[in-house]
């Protein structure tokens, strides 16, 4: 964190997962498990005021980060740790933004189930990861779930906290289509109203190899080359900074 703050990077903190000591190990599903999770994102809140501006709570619960009694219900899970952690985080700092969601792809199913639980009233952006082979049918995705936040009343505005492809392929025509397919859903994504992005993963990692912005600490092109993807994102950025959106 310290590091971060040099650089001058406002990171977002992801609150996860379980505590062995809580509920078992499992997804928190009780109070007393949900208050201690609440407690964890508040302690991050204080120990970092100044620095973190944004919270996560949760990551993919509608995916593979579900345990236990969760798996019965994963969206009155989710909206019942989500309502008792952004009392705990706004108590603690009131301008924090609190983000909700936590969905992998861009579910609009899982959407409605949280809206009809009452998750609107404790989110200030909504968290998706729009995984997907073509960005430009993704973003379909993306303008439905504006649709729905807004016919609900909520303008949250959505944040991409996810977004990558790539991984087992790191050949050179990989990391090009890599690079390519980078600048292709950022495009889209800021054309769709997406207000934050964000890349995963900053170096390859494991299974994940060929996804990184940077290669690996061992690559035989040295420790954490920069990739294509790299090159491309800071070209992206580089020449729409400042930029107007006028239509796509």
């Amino acid at each position: 964190m310290q590091a971060l703050r040099q650089a001058d990077i406002e990171p977002l903190l992801v609150l996860s997962f379980a505590n062995p000591r809580y509920d078992e190990g499992k997804t928190p599903f009780s109070p007393t498990g949900r208050a201690a999770f609440a407690a964890y994102g508040a302690e991050l809140a204080r120990r970092h005021d100044g620095q973190v501006a944004a919270l996560e709570v949760w990551n993919e619960i509608n995916g593979t980060f579900c345990s236990g009694p969760c798996r019965q219900d994963r969206a009155g899970t989710y909206a019942a740790l989500l309502a008792d952690t952004y009392a705990a985080l706004k108590a603690v700092h009131p301008d924090l933004t609190v983000v909700g969601g936590a969905a992998v792809k861009v579910p609009l199913p899982w959407f409605d189930a949280l809206i009809a639980r009452g998750a609107m009233a404790h989110w200030d952006a909504v968290a998706v990861h729009p995984y997907g082979d073509e960005p430009e049918n993704t973003v379909l995705d993306v303008a439905a779930l504006q649709q729905r936040l807004r016919a609900a009343g909520s303008d949250a505005p959505i944040w991409a906290t996810e977004f990558g492809t790539g991984a087992g392929r790191a050949d050179a025509a990989a990391r090009r289509a890599t690079a390519a397919y980078l600048v292709r859903m950022a495009v889209v994504l800021r054309a769709a109203g997406v207000e934050r992005m964000y890349w995963y993963l900053l170096r390859d990692y494991q299974n994940f190899n060929g996804m990184g912005l940077l290669r690996g600490e061992r690559d035989s092109l040295g420790r954490l080359a920069p990739t294509p993807a790299y090159v491309a994102y800071a070209t992206l950025i580089r020449l729409l900074d400042g930029a107007d959106s006028v239509t796509r």
